[in-house]
């Protein structure tokens, strides 16, 4: 699969947590919510939220992987 580019906007949310708010390439919504235990929920592109990894790569990138789907983020800003 290629690399698809999307609009983000990185927040704090009330609670405290970073929230990436996404518009990818087909113009779908999605909202990232990082937790403090290297947990990621990803609300929006599915009909709950999904719970992923997160790691930060030696490129600085944030990369995101959710072992139970098809599915690997990584967080260019």
């Amino acid at each position: 699969m290629g690399a698809n580019y999307c609009s983000t906007s990185r927040r704090v949310n009330a609670n405290g947590h970073v929230v990436f708010d996404i518009v990818d390439h087909k113009v779908t919504k999605s909202t990232l919510v990082f937790w403090m235990n290297d947990t990621v929920e990803i609300i929006g592109i599915a009909p709950r939220p999904i719970v992923g990894r997160t790691w930060t790569a030696r490129d600085g990138d944030i990369r995101i992987e959710v072992p139970s789907a098809d599915f690997e983020m990584a967080i260019r800003l």
